[in-house]
């Protein structure tokens, strides 16, 4: 049986060679990447991927079934992270094993130029990236160069805007006949641990993002959770254990009430939890795409990202109409200078969101 990598014709590695996919971003896109190892493992039985990712990835892979081994690494790619000398020692440390293992196919999901670098130094005599049209909105969000460095370039198409979609043109390079989605198994011993009472629905609800143009307001979140509360609904309110403080400013005695639970946890209990709620309420982060490999629907409030690019296939936009001229920016803001500084988000109003998560619920059965 054999791979085939469509590149000006058919270059065929047989797949008894190793395979190692590069996942050196961030949590959503670790999700949004088992995508490709799902389908990979579904159309070639008895095939391993192994994976070259973070420390905190890790959970996310974990139980699958067609992943191998787990490479753990730091990388100077992520927004906001520090990159120490130390941690480049270690991913050379990590890449020269790697290069030990005679891969013979390296799969780059970005095309960024570090991802580019880090492929070519896998050894892999076949590295397979993507190339992103000239006016794709993906460019904006990396750092196009040494595009020399792929040997199995894949164009994507031009009016392929969704990372989703592309990873897709991923899989039938690869030469899948199905293209099997997201999905993040949970250890059923969790997920029976995190069983959800059967009355009345579930709202989950994240409202924590490292950047400060994604959030949206403290007191609007209280506003809905509030609200949600009145309409006879439970909330769970999802966070990182550093989110706790946040939380407890923004909504204080609220979160004793009866109604409301609260995670903070360790990521394999995440997923468990949030597998139990009828729908969550995010922001442009990591829990939405997470919600979606978990068969859950979501809302996503969106502001200074493009959606057509991050939004799951299975999450509700919301967005508002603010005027702000430099939307969408990709996440870095340009309008700290001005009096509306964050307005695509804070123009979002709660009763859009309240009524949007009433229309998914009912749709649903579940009032």
């Amino acid at each position: 049986m054999f791979l085939a990598i469509k590149r000006e014709g058919f270059q065929k590695i047989n797949l008894q060679s190793k395979i190692i996919l590069l996942q050196c971003r961030g949590l959503g896109d670790a999700v949004i990447s088992t995508a490709v190892v799902n389908s990979i493992g579904h159309c070639f039985p008895g095939t391993k991927i192994d994976i070259l990712g973070s420390t905190q990835a890790k959970a996310i892979f974990q139980g699958n079934p067609y992943v191998g081994r787990y490479y753990e690494a730091q990388f100077p790619i992520a927004a906001g992270l520090k990159f120490s000398i130390y941690d480049a020692q270690r991913l050379l440390c990590v890449l020269r094993n790697i290069r030990l293992e005679h891969y013979g196919l390296c799969v780059n999901l970005v095309g960024d130029f570090r991802e580019n670098v880090i492929g070519w130094l896998t050894g892999s005599p076949v590295h397979l990236a993507p190339i992103w049209k000239r006016n794709h909105p993906f460019r904006q969000l990396i750092r196009v160069g040494l595009l020399q460095l792929p040997n199995a370039p894949l164009a994507i198409g031009s009016t392929t805007y969704s990372i989703y979609d592309a990873f897709r043109e991923v899989t039938n390079a690869l030469g899948c006949n199905v293209h099997v989605g997201p999905k993040i198994f949970v250890d059923a011993n969790i997920l029976v641990e995190a069983a959800r009472e059967q009355a009345g629905a579930v709202i989950g609800i994240h409202p924590f993002a490292r950047q400060e143009c994604k959030l949206w307001e403290g007191e609007k979140w209280k506003q809905l959770i509030v609200c949600l509360l009145a309409e006879g609904h439970r909330v769970k309110v999802f966070g990182a254990p550093t989110d706790q403080d946040t939380a407890n400013e923004w909504f204080g005695s609220l979160l004793t009430n009866g109604g409301i639970s609260c995670i903070f946890g360790e990521l394999s209990s995440f997923f468990a939890k949030l597998a139990t709620v009828d729908i969550l309420i995010g922001l442009d982060s990591f829990s939405i795409h997470a919600a979606h490999a978990l068969n859950v629907p979501s809302i996503v409030l969106n502001g200074s990202n493009d959606f057509r690019v991050w939004a799951s296939p299975t999450t509700s936009v919301v967005l508002a109409n603010h005027g702000c001229p430099y939307c969408p920016c990709f996440n870095r803001p340009k309008c700290l200078r001005l009096k509306t500084i964050f307005e695509c988000m804070r123009s979002i109003q709660v009763e859009t969101v309240l009524n949007r998560a009433g229309e998914i619920l009912k749709a649903r059965g579940c009032v």
